[in-house]
């Protein structure tokens, strides 16, 4: 069964498989310079959990989307992806139109846990169009069997017959990564079928169109798609079931019920999430089987400041969650499917959204926050509950940094150390890795203190490789209401992992160190950090 497959089968690839592929990209970035870790690290997910699908709305891919515009105030890039430039205080450039980039945002998504992107797919499929480019680069992606997809069907005009377009979305059906659910039935989304009605005619010519769309893929000998009516209000969805002989409801995104229209005194993000929650049970409750929709925000703050041409801003307005309330609010999205399975028969949720970062959704890796969001929610998926530690991963700069961002440097007794610090391409799952190095002999301490905290037991751990030889190289925690804890960082040229267990914070916080007292070219490289609350 296919959806059994993204948790399962495709998180078990032979390290032979890993390896050829990685040879084939290791020169446009260095994302799996960890190979064994990605294997060790992916999350392990219990059989019968759900298919954790993520919307892609591809704008990004040609550099003169509008959207770039709107995130030029200085005030709005702390959401601009990772790949794009901030050029001033005023403005935004550039495009993901490279495989690599694509690549890379493939290996990104699946070591967080993710198992399928939603392609928002408009009437015309071909290549060189933007909003399509970004899915042909993931078909030919030599990584595509590491993360399924799906299409949202959206807009339609005559740059293709409904016929041609239904003849490119069988061809997709039939790619061994496109999501099926019970049996082999291909996942499709509708967004709003009265665009459809719109264009071609409500009634006979839409129903017409959609049977198309049955036949045709059943004559290619998959099963009947899974169509999903998707449309921001569930009484239009359910009318749009049943006037058309869908298979289930869902929606785009949420903007929640009286969230402010200040775009200066936002909600709070769990207002949002608590009315999506709730709107669960109204889905569940109208009988018919539906997809439910995961929020990671709502805020179209920029679009609001500098409307693109098709509009699209004002309130609601949201602060932006922390990425432990997306991971919160995405294990309440699952575990509801989990334990709805009726109302929830095709075993799958669907998060707005990867890229939105326009409308205030997204968990593309950004320059202020880098994979922090992924971390959270690969956390989760993991069962180990969220991490403590900002930027654990040392991505949040996606360059490499004299100063790893969250984390403070301590120059060591002379005060005159601060450079043997650093970031620099070569982690254990992600892209980026901290580094204690000099020349000359060093001491050097890199730290972060993590207040919130509630008492209990909690447990420290990191991926380190070293070279040995050195004085003292070591990771501590301390500060947390007893005495300092100190695990020895020992001569490895492979990561390796090591622990602090059962640290009892008394005290509401906690400071997390890694200290160097060595001699010249003597190292220590450090990734993948995390301070976890203890569940057993």
């Amino acid at each position: 069964m296919k959806m059994k497959q993204g948790r399962k089968e495709k998180r078990y690839k032979s390290l032979f498989q890993r390896i050829v592929s990685f040879t084939t990209l290791v020169a446009g970035f260095t994302l799996l310079c960890g190979l064994g870790a990605i294997l060790l690290s992916t999350p392990a997910v219990a059989a019968n959990s759900p298919l954790l699908g993520v919307i892609r709305w591809d704008c990004f891919s040609n550099s003169t989307c509008a959207d770039l515009n709107s995130l030029g105030p200085q005030q709005y890039h702390d959401r601009v992806p990772y790949f794009l430039s901030m050029d001033s205080s005023t403005q935004v450039s550039g495009n993901e139109n490279s495989q690599s980039t694509i690549d890379q945002q493939i290996q990104y998504a699946h070591n967080a846990g993710i198992d399928y992107w939603a392609f928002v797919s408009g009437p015309d499929t071909s290549p060189n169009v933007a909003e399509a480019y970004a899915l042909h680069k993931y078909l030919t992606s030599d990584y595509k069997e590491d993360l399924d997809f799906s299409v949202i069907i959206h807009r339609y005009n005559a740059q293709q017959t409904w016929s041609q377009r239904v003849d490119q979305m069988v061809e997709w059906f039939k790619e061994p990564t496109y999501v099926k659910v019970l049996g082999d039935r291909p996942l499709v989304y509708i967004f709003n079928v009265a665009d459809m009605e719109t264009y071609y005619g409500s009634g006979t010519p839409t129903q017409t169109n959609i049977d198309l769309l049955r036949q045709k893929t059943v004559d290619a000998g998959l099963g009947d798609p899974y169509i999903v009516a998707m449309h921001w209000q569930l009484n239009t969805a359910v009318s749009q079931l049943n006037k058309y002989g869908l298979d289930a409801i869902g929606r785009y995104g949420y903007s929640g019920l009286n969230g402010s229209q200040d775009m200066n005194n936002p909600s709070p993000f769990s207002a949002l999430a608590q009315a999506q929650a709730d709107s669960w049970d109204d889905y569940a409750n109208s009988g018919k089987p539906f997809v439910p929709d995961i929020s990671t925000g709502w805020d179209k703050s920029p679009r609001t400041t500098t409307p693109p041409p098709w509009g699209g801003g004002g309130g609601p307005y949201y602060e932006q969650p922390t990425p432990s309330e997306i991971a919160g609010h995405f294990k309440a999205g699952m575990d509801y499917a989990r334990n709805h399975t009726t109302a929830v028969e095709a075993n799958t949720v669907l998060a707005f959204a990867w890229n939105e970062v326009c409308e205030g959704g997204w968990l593309v890796p950004t320059h202020a926050q880098g994979t922090e969001r992924l971390d959270a929610i690969k956390a989760m998926l993991n069962g180990v509950g969220v991490n403590a530690l900002r930027n654990p991963g040392f991505e949040a700069d996606m360059v490499g940094s004299q100063s790893a961002k969250s984390w403070s440097t301590w120059e060591g007794s002379s005060g005159t150390h601060a450079n043997a610090d650093y970031t620099e391409p070569g982690g254990n799952s992600w892209s980026w890795r901290l580094t204690h190095n000099k020349s000359a002999a060093y001491e050097v301490a890199t730290h972060q203190t993590v207040t919130g905290l509630t008492n209990g037991l909690y447990t420290l751990s990191a991926w380190v490789q070293s070279s040995g030889g050195q004085t003292t190289a070591q990771m501590s925690v301390k500060d947390y209401g007893a005495a300092e804890r100190i695990r020895t960082i020992t001569a490895s040229s492979t990561w390796q992992q090591i622990q602090l267990q059962h640290v009892p914070v008394s005290n509401g916080q906690a400071k997390i160190v890694f200290y160097s007292n060595a001699g010249a070219n003597q190292w220590i490289r450090v990734d993948d950090v995390s301070f976890f609350k203890e569940t057993y």
